[in-house]
Order: C-alpha cells, then sequence, then structure tokens
C-alpha cells in the first residue's frame, strides 16, 4: 500500500513540474511577443512621425520616389503586424497563464477572449487577413501601373484562402 502512494505522489510530482514547466515556458514567449509588439508600435509610431513631418515640408513632394502617404500605409502596416503580435500574446496569457482569472478574462475585450488553441488560430487568422489587406493596399499603391502583373493577385489569393479556412473552421466549431 504504501508503494502504491509513492508511486502516485511521484506522478502527480512530475506532472505538476510539467505544468509548471509548460507555464514558464508561456511566460518566455508571452514576454517576446509582448516586447515584439511594443517595438512594432514604437517603429510604426516612428515612420509615422517620420511622415507626418516630411508632410508639412512641401519641397520633397517633387522629390522622386517620395511619398510621404505612402509611408503612412506602410507604418500601418507595421501598426497591424503589431496588433497580430498582441492578439498572439494576449491569446498566449488567456490560455496559458490566466485560464481560470476571471478577473483577467473580463478585462479584455470580448471579442480576444479565447478558450482554446482553435479559437485562437481564427482571431490570428481574421488579424491575418486584415494585415494582408493593408499589405495588399500598400504593394497597389507602390506598384507602377504599367508593372501590374499577376503575381499581385498571390495576396488576395491568400486573403481568400485564409477566409475559406475560417469558414471551414468555424463550421466545424461549431457542431
Amino acid at each position: 500500500m504504501k508503494n502504491g502512494n509513492i508511486v502516485f505522489s511521484t506522478i502527480k510530482m512530475i506532472e505538476m513540474k510539467k505544468f509548471n514547466l509548460t507555464r514558464v515556458i508561456a511566460y518566455v514567449i508571452y514576454l517576446f511577443f509582448l516586447l515584439n509588439t511594443i517595438a512594432l508600435v514604437i517603429v510604426g509610431a516612428y515612420r509615422s512621425i517620420n511622415a507626418y513631418i516630411d508632410l508639412t515640408h512641401f519641397k520633397k513632394f517633387g522629390t522622386p520616389g517620395h511619398h510621404p502617404a505612402l509611408e503612412i500605409v506602410e507604418s500601418m502596416d507595421i501598426f497591424i503586424i503589431g496588433l497580430v503580435f498582441l492578439v498572439f500574446t494576449i491569446g498566449i496569457r488567456t490560455l496559458f497563464i490566466h485560464h481560470n482569472n476571471e478577473s483577467y478574462t473580463n478585462s479584455i475585450p470580448s471579442w480576444m477572449r479565447v478558450k482554446n488553441l482553435t479559437e485562437l488560430k481564427l482571431l490570428l487568422m481574421e488579424s491575418i487577413i486584415a494585415s494582408l489587406f493593408i499589405i495588399f493596399i500598400s504593394v497597389i499603391a507602390q506598384t507602377p501601373d504599367d508593372n501590374v502583373g499577376w503575381q499581385i493577385l498571390m495576396i488576395p489569393a491568400s486573403i481568400l484562402i485564409l477566409s475559406i479556412s475560417i469558414y471551414f473552421l468555424k463550421k466545424r466549431s461549431d457542431h
């Protein structure tokens, strides 16, 4: 009987160590994604501010290859990618660090509350679609009219494939 208790307590201890290791790894991932999110916001803000400064200097408008509006659109790219990182960061924190903390769950917007990895995957895919759309606008704005080829359709095709994937994932999760 004693040996059974020792084995049971040893298994329990190993399970707790695995759980703690998973939590430590989740914290490391969370911290680095949070740092990446902050870095992207800083870079996006820096590029936006430079574009606004360029807009106030009207003499630069005639400069070939200089487009302050395009710089603003590119800073939007960076902010959207930062948003994707933020969504992933909050998802990791919700699922692995504060998975049963109701006050934390209530503090985040309802559309960002995830209960499992499938919901996080769907939320990330939706964020990536928004990012791809902004990137597509940026690519279209930068592409000269005489240089538009079929390759430019790769981004909308990616958006379509992701959208179809989301549709089927949601349909599957409803059942």
